[in-house]
């Protein structure tokens, strides 16, 4: 992984789970996304599985990538078990200004990082009135929605 070399100092074997590219990167191959209780996960960060991934996965800073217009841009690299190489470049990454979510996208975040806390079923209502907060006549009623259920 390549990323500009002021992002890469902070990301680079960071002690919290969130803000460690090695330990994202090995989390990401082995379930094939991340989510945020993974992401916030102490305990992931000792499984024997991550460990072993995360120590394939090198961060390099390339002062290449160094861009006041694109300063989160990444590059990944992945040798396959067939010895082929597969490379991404990203020069803006999705949610950043120059590359907004759709309502969809958006709706999808919001229900993954709800749905754990809420339940599912809380958490479309929740998304529902809020893509119609117009017609909401008093916001109270969307905060009981989002209270934790007891």
């Amino acid at each position: 992984m390549r990323l500009p070399e002021d992002g890469a100092r902070i990301v680079d074997g960071n002690a919290m789970p969130d803000v460690n590219l090695q330990h994202l990167m090995a989390v990401a191959l082995i379930d094939g996304t991340v989510s945020f209780e993974m992401s916030h996960s102490r305990a992931r960060m000792q499984d024997a599985q991550v460990l072993a991934v995360k120590a394939r996965v090198q961060l390099v800073g390339d002062r290449t990538l160094v861009d006041r217009d694109a300063p989160r841009s990444g590059a990944v690299e992945a040798t396959l078990s067939d010895g082929r190489v597969v490379r991404h470049f990203t020069r803006h990454p999705p949610g950043t200004k120059e590359n907004p979510l759709d309502a969809a996208a958006v709706a999808a975040k919001a229900r993954a990082l709800m749905a754990p806390v809420i339940g599912e079923g809380r958490a479309d209502a929740v998304i529902s009135r809020v893509g119609k907060i117009e017609e909401v006549r008093d916001v109270r009623d969307l905060v009981r929605l989002m209270r934790r259920p007891s």
